[in-house]
């Protein structure tokens, strides 16, 4: 073969390689750069899986690893999870039927196209409903995982369980029962003491998305007109206080509720509703910082038992989340005219028993807090619950149950979610076996907490005397240094001469600081000394410590003084006895004598207190013969109404009688019996309600009457 030949046949064997080579690039630009974009767009959708707030400031790698991890936990959870068998089910299955189209609707432009209602149909307890269904929750917990928190409403005036709308919520703590817990332990410590706050139904249900099972669910009800007319309550308004997605995610200040009227939503049945009961205790919690006097206006405007028993439980379960931007939820009583709470959310964290007591989580609860005889009663509800029906280990038991009853639901759920402001992670079942250990320790440890703090007393006192005149004071002051209140039941003294019939006059420090009729033993208690020169004061009154709420809730020392005066050359020489006891345990306890606790020259204008519903004279509103009511009558904690027998009241149209914390004596005979109607015998008159104080009746007949029209 000749050169020219060599050279073509070379130049045709490097024109095929070059092609063969061009190929394979083509091959390798074709099947590499679609997997390196994949890579690149799975890196990104990764690195932008839904997480808490406080991943917005990681960088992309951080943000990959973060995400990367979640992806890898998930995949694992779903194939070692075990199947679900809705036949080993122990509680109740929920199915919702939604057409894919809807679905689609919903999950198009999340959180936004989630809040919007759409048709679907939902099988409960063997029925079937026609409802609207959208997504509810604005913390991305509820929204933006593959297991959805729902807002169900059923239509065509149907009712579930009596309920009109509830929601389906995922539950978001390791143990997976700390949202039903709170509501649980709600319902137990409202039972018990009654006069509580309103408390929504909750409870466990197997969930069902178009036949498929979509986990764990807690339905709990939601609070609306039908959830006021079901406890048999009169039709009022329901204040919200909440945030939107947009509040949590945005980087902008939430609003503060007791700050901002704006914050609030309003449902009401009434055409004209306002916020004014609202607006009257958001400027009193801003604005009055005289105790006594936000005290008379707050009891006017609030349901105070329930307030405090509220604050109770969530002292018991050691949460803060009904704070300042979100949880807070009241109803308007439109005939009393106060504010009774609502359980909203008050997840039973126990946080491994790392919260004290007072925890005045938002500026409401910290102005109840400073106002000593609300606080005691606080610790007082605290107290029962933890030594009754919400000791440790009845909540133990409790948890404990239902634990059993949900465990197979539970376990079938892979990717159940623990949520927190440090982040939200898919937990395994090992670790939801190991939450629950740790919640139940909690439990343990915190009513042991509880007991501690409430049954120490620690109270001194020291004396000196003081003249003025011809008169001789005999100073008495005592400092409660204790959580718990210190109640004196008496005080016997000394005096310089052993003669019977002496007379010595006390009087208490502060107590003109009520600015009502105070009753004569407290204005001015009077003793006379026995033989032996002695002279006892029989006491029955509470001394408080108190609480400094600018910066957090601290305990501060409560002094009370007590000038017991002698006419010269009467004389008293020292103390003899102190009889009291802690006044939250009502276990005896003697006050420690201290020469160096100092004592007062004068008082200082409201630094103590004393309880007015003890120490003020009730004034007397009479009826008799035949009256004529032509507005309402109410009847303050301050006031009694008196009706004789054989009055005759003839109520206006609309008119109500309303006892509201005041006593109330109706004693008819059953020859003069109280009759009340309404004028004439035609007017529709409004109600009567009587709730607080003491309250005898007998022998009453009203005429015209319902059950609309009695309380």
């Amino acid at each position: 073969m000749d050169a020219n030949n060599q050279r073509i046949n070379l130049d045709a064997v490097k024109a095929f390689r070059r092609k063969v080579r061009r190929k394979i690039a083509f091959r390798i630009i074709l099947f590499v750069l679609p997997f390196i974009f994949l890579c690149a767009y799975g890196a990104v959708y990764i690195a932008r899986l839904p997480r808490e707030r406080h991943a917005r400031s990681y960088t992309f790698a951080q943000k990959l690893r973060l995400g990367l991890g979640r992806a890898l936990k998930a995949t694992y959870l779903k194939m070692s999870t075990p199947l679900p068998d809705p036949k080993r089910s122990k509680i109740p299955i929920v199915e919702l039927y939604i057409k894919g189209k809807r679905l689609d609707k919903l999950n198009s432009n999340l959180p936004q196209s989630g809040r919007v209602f759409q048709k679907a149909l939902l099988k409960a307890d063997g029925q079937i409903y026609k409802v609207k269904a959208r997504y509810k929750g604005d913390s991305i917990n509820h929204w933006a995982f593959p297991n959805k928190s729902w807002r169900i409403e059923l239509r065509n005036g149907k009712r579930n369980r009596k309920e009109k709308v509830f929601n389906l919520n995922v539950p978001r703590t390791k143990t997976q029962i700390s949202n039903w817990l709170g509501f649980e332990l709600g319902s137990v410590m409202n039972g018990v003491a009654g006069g509580g706050p309103l408390v929504p139904k909750a409870d466990f249900v197997h969930f069902r998305l178009n036949r498929l099972f979509d986990g764990v669910r807690l339905r709990v009800e939601q609070p609306d007109q039908n959830f006021i007319r079901v406890r048999n309550l009169e039709p009022g308004t329901i204040f919200s206080g909440d945030i939107r997605s947009r509040d949590i995610y945005s980087g902008k200040p939430r609003k503060r509720l007791y700050s901002d009227l704006s914050a609030w939503t309003v449902d009401s049945p009434y055409i004209e509703s306002g916020k004014s009961a609202l607006a009257s205790l958001i400027h009193l919690i801003r604005y009055q910082h005289k105790p006594y006097d936000f005290y008379y206006e707050i009891e006017k405007l609030m349901n105070l038992d329930a307030i405090v028993q509220y604050m109770a439980l969530l002292e018991l379960v050691g949460t803060t989340h009904v704070d300042n931007t979100h949880n807070n939820k009241f109803y308007l009583n439109p005939i009393s005219g106060r504010l009774t709470p609502i359980v909203w959310d008050s997840i039973a964290y126990f946080w491994g028993n790392n919260k004290g007591l007072d925890l005045g989580s938002n500026d409401l609860f910290k102005k109840i807090l400073s106002i000593p005889s609300l606080r005691e009663q606080k610790d007082l509800y605290l107290w029962e619950a933890v030594n009754g029906e919400l000791s440790s280990e009845r909540i133990i038991r409790i948890v404990k149950r239902k634990i059993r009853e949900i465990a197979p639901d539970v376990r079938a759920f892979p990717l159940k979610i623990h949520a927190s402001d440090k982040g939200i992670y898919n937990i395994s079942n090992e670790e939801w076996k190991a939450a629950i250990g740790e919640l139940i320790n909690a439990i343990r440890a915190r009513g042991k907490f509880i007991r501690r703090e409430l049954s120490a007393t620690d109270v001194r006192y020291n004396f000196r005397t003081v003249k003025e005149g011809s008169k001789s004071i005999f100073r008495v002051v005592f400092q409660v240094n204790s959580r718990a209140g210190f109640r004196l039941k008496g005080i016997t003294l000394k005096l310089n001469a052993q003669k019977k019939g002496q007379i010595v006059t006390l009087k208490r420090w502060g107590i003109e600081d009520v600015k009502k009729v105070i009753k004569p033993r407290f204005s001015s208690q009077k003793a006379s000394s026995t033989s032996s020169g002695t002279v006892s004061f029989p006491l029955n009154e509470v001394l408080y410590s108190k609480r400094r709420t600018k910066k957090g809730v601290t305990l501060v020392p409560g002094v009370y003084v007590y000038d017991f005066v002698t006419e010269e050359p009467l004389k008293i020489l020292s103390v003899i006895s102190i009889k009291g006891k802690n006044s939250i345990t009502k276990k005896g306890y003697k006050p420690i004598y201290s020469k160096k606790l100092e004592i007062p020259s004068a008082h200082k204008q409201n630094s103590i207190w004393w309880d007015p519903k003890v120490v003020t004279e009730k004034s007397i509103v009479r009826l008799s013969g035949k009256v004529v009511l032509t507005k309402d009558l109410v009847i303050t904690p301050y006031q009694s109404l008196d009706v004789s027998p054989g009055t005759h009241i003839a109520m206006a149209k609309g008119v109500s009688i309303i006892v509201n914390g005041g006593d109330a004596y109706l004693r008819g005979s059953s020859t003069q019996p109280i009759v009340i109607e309404g004028d004439k015998g035609k007017a529709l008159w409004g109600v009567m309600a009587i709730s607080g104080g003491e309250c005898k009746i007998s022998n009453v007949n009203i005429i015209g009457g319902s059950e609309k029209n009695t309380g």
